[in-house]
Order: C-alpha cells, then structure tokens, then sequence
C-alpha cells in the first residue's frame, strides 16, 4: 500500500476538481481536517480515500435523485489555526451544504513544548510558540530534494544524505522541521483551552450561514500500549471531550451540530487491518469510517433536517 499524490485545481489531495457552483438537487458535503482525510492510498488496483469513500456511500444510500459530491479541505500537519482560516478563505465558498469536522492528534505537540523563557512559559493563544509556517520552510526542502535526489539502492548515500541535510521526505522531516521547540511527548499537557476556542470560530462561522456540522470521535488505535501512545491517547480524548462540549453549546443555541462516537459502536475496529499506523485509516478503516459517516448524513437527509441548497450553474 502506498501514498498517492494527486493534487487538484484548488491544491488539494483530490481525484474531484472543486468549484463554488452547483447542479441543483446536489448534496455537498465539505470535509475539514488534516492528514487523516487527506490521505489517498493506493494498492496498484485502485486509489482509497476518506472522502471519495463517503461520496460513494453517500450516493449509494440516497439513490439517483440527488446527486452527491464530497470536498476535502485537508493538508498533512494542519492544526486548528490552519483549519479556520480555511474554513473562512476557502470552504464557505464552496457553499457545503453540510461539513465533517475531523481532527485530532496533530495539534496535540503545540500543549507538550517543553521549554520556557527567563522562568515563563513561551505559550501562545494563536499557537505559534511551536509553529513554522509552512513557506518558511518549504523551500529548504525543495533545495535538498533538488541537490540531493533520492537513491534508494544507494544505501550509503541514503545514510550519509539523512545524517547530515535530512531525508527530503515530506512527511517526517518537514513536519519536524515546522517545530523549531523542544517536545516532551511524555509530559503532562498544557491547557488545551485554544483549540477548543478556535474550532468554536468554525462553528460559529457554520452557524452563521445555516451550515449543518458532523463530528465523528477521533479514532485513536493504540495497539501497542507505550508511554507514549498512552500519553497520546489521553490527549485525544481531551480534544473528544472538547469536540463533543462545543457541540452540545451550539445544539444549545439552536443550531444544527452533532457528536457522534461512532468508536463506542465500534464502527472502525482497532486493529492492524482498519489502521495503518495510531490514526491513519488502512483502506478497509478508510470504508467503515465512511460507511459510518455517511449512514449518519444519509439519516439526517431523509429526516429533512440537512437539505440540498439548490443553485443552478452558471
């Protein structure tokens, strides 16, 4: 199984081009999030992702009188700062008729920075204590993987090359590099309070223009019970606590938002065949997760309660 790049005219992981019309009679449907609905894999057969997944559930379910169209606004490494500036530049242009808000895991290092300055903690609200952007440090990258090719046979030169300027390999050595901050992943976290503030922005954004939002639990397999996944683990949970806190507020308000754990029905089992490593679906997690999210969107249709908006194209 390997990681498929296939890049689409908006910039993201996607074999679905996007645009901000739409067909009448069309359920769109957003996903907002990072690596885990970003992935695209492929078995040298076909490509399996999160989204086209559900858009495949989704259609199935509600049959040939609405058509069904599943977006996914999600990059490798985002945290919720990126996710709400997304949300506001990018998503609500596209008019989703419904969003899936899944995140997790990958924000949790910001709260275990463990260094300080002249006896202070060097946290930041907007999270930026521990966070490059990401063209500060692309173009470093690129340089490497320019003058320094890949040569896998050449095991010598892959070892040297790794030791001294990195790998050149996306997803490790850039993510590591956007932390200039020492981590102590085994540390107690700090208080979670921002993230949960800045997903409450998205929501209130979605509130504010009648958007419907699901927000399925983070999936967490912990199948080799370490220190360190055990820490990890216990953040998730937080942040599930959180996700499920900000969706009872807003429910409470009137709006259209709902938890849903679809773990405790054990909709994804955790094993070495639904999970490719702690949070990356395999394909057949990729088709239960789907399955799961798409039921709950399915459901929501019928009862009327999410409903098409219909625009015609222009």
């Amino acid at each position: 199984m390997t990681d498929t790049q296939v890049i689409n005219n908006a910039g993201y992981q996607s074999h679905r081009d996007y645009f901000h019309e739409k067909a009448s009679n069309t359920l769109r449907v957003a996903y907002l999030g990072s690596s885990t609905t970003s992935n695209i894999l492929s078995d040298g057969k076909r490509d399996y992702s999160t989204p086209a997944l559900t858009e495949d559930r989704l259609q199935a379910l509600l049959g040939s009188k609405m058509d069904c169209e599943v977006y996914s606004f999600s990059t490798m490494s985002w945290i919720s700062t990126d996710l709400v500036a997304c949300m506001a530049l990018h998503v609500v242009h596209h008019k989703p008729d419904v969003l899936v808000l899944y995140d997790g895991a990958g924000e949790l290092y910001v709260y275990l920075t463990d260094e300080s300055e002249g006896g202070s903690s060097v946290f930041r609200h907007d999270l930026s204590h521990n966070r490059r952007n990401i063209g500060v440090e692309l173009w470093k990258h690129r340089i490497v993987n320019k003058l320094f090719p890949r040569i896998p046979w050449l095991w010598g030169y892959e070892y040297l090359k790794n030791k001294t300027v990195g790998s050149g390999d996306m997803r490790n050595e850039f993510n590591k590099s956007m932390k200039p901050r020492k981590i102590n992943n085994l540390r107690r976290y700090d208080d979670m309070s921002p993230r949960k503030d800045h997903l409450r922005t998205i929501l209130t954004i979605c509130a504010a223009l009648d958007i419907p939002v699901v927000i399925p639990a983070f999936c967490f397999a912990n199948l080799k019970p370490t220190r360190l996944s055990d820490n990890i683990e216990l953040g998730i949970q937080i942040q599930n606590r959180q996700m499920q806190e900000l969706a009872e507020e807003f429910q409470g308000k009137g709006h259209k938002v709902w938890y849903f754990d679809g773990t405790v029905r054990g909709d994804v089992p955790y094993d070495a065949e639904h999970f490719g490593d702690w949070i990356h679906f395999a394909p057949k997690g990729m088709e239960r997760f789907a399955e799961s999210v798409g039921k709950f969107i399915a459901g929501k249709v019928k009862e009327g309660i999410i409903k098409p908006a219909f625009e015609e194209k222009k």
